[in-house]
């Protein structure tokens, strides 16, 4: 299954189920969750499933790293899981059968030092996990290196069946815009591997990126893509 998630200037309808984004910036109100805003939000929503998407670094920053990668010192990330659970909360009680997941939370991204204690505090993060109705992993590209990224893309999709939920992982067709290889897409062969990888061991994937790009149904990211449709 794949979802559109893109953003490309000018882009057709592809066809594809989307999953639109609940950001912070519609649901916060001076870095605070605003839970009027939210309930106003989560009303007129007409979609069938969401993304609440809350990378505030007051919150994002507790769930990737918390104090130290202690997992004896957990104050500061409970305070976020906290946060996310209130907004299950408010959800539930607004409207009962609404269908969401958090994004990249569940579990929490790792590329490099994907340890014992990574693996430790994903398990401290389940009791999270059922509040949410699927989870959104994402795995994105940072380096060229196809079998590190088919290392990296299994040991965060593991993490994620831990949760008994779902799993739809983000791919972004791009490399992410953090690297030497921003504004590059992703090779045709690599993209392809990626493709297979998450459609075979995960549950599905929402397509993301393009924001300020014009689409290109000729780009060879795309043609392998409809070969998946």
């Amino acid at each position: 299954m794949i979802f559109d998630g893109l953003l490309f200037n000018n882009k057709p309808d592809l066809n594809l189920n989307r999953i639109p984004h609940i950001n912070e910036n519609t649901i916060f109100t001076n870095n605070q969750l605003d839970e009027v805003k939210l309930r106003d939000r989560i009303r007129n929503a007409s979609n069938d499933l969401y993304l609440i998407d809350v990378e505030s670094p007051n919150y994002r920053d507790e769930i990737w790293n918390g104090t130290g990668y202690d997992i004896n010192q957990q104050t500061n990330l409970d305070i976020s899981i906290d946060l996310y659970k209130r907004i299950s909360e408010v959800i539930r009680d607004e409207r009962p059968g609404f269908r969401f997941g958090f994004y990249d939370v569940l579990p929490q991204f790792k590329y490099w030092r994907r340890s014992f204690i990574w693996k430790a505090r994903n398990d401290y993060f389940k009791d999270l996990s059922k509040y949410v109705d699927v989870v959104f992993p994402s795995l994105y590209t940072y380096y060229q290196n196809q079998q590190g990224w088919i290392d990296v893309a299994l040991d965060n999709i593991n993490e994620a069946k831990k949760y008994s939920r779902p799993i739809y992982v983000y791919l972004w067709p791009m490399y992410h815009d953090s690297t030497q290889f921003k504004n590059q897409f992703i090779e045709p062969d690599f993209w392809r591997l990626q493709l297979e990888t998450c459609l075979t061991h995960a549950d599905g994937i929402v397509l993301w990126g393009g924001s300020g790009i014009e689409w290109d149904e000729l780009s060879p990211w795309w043609q392998i893509t409809k070969e998946y449709i």
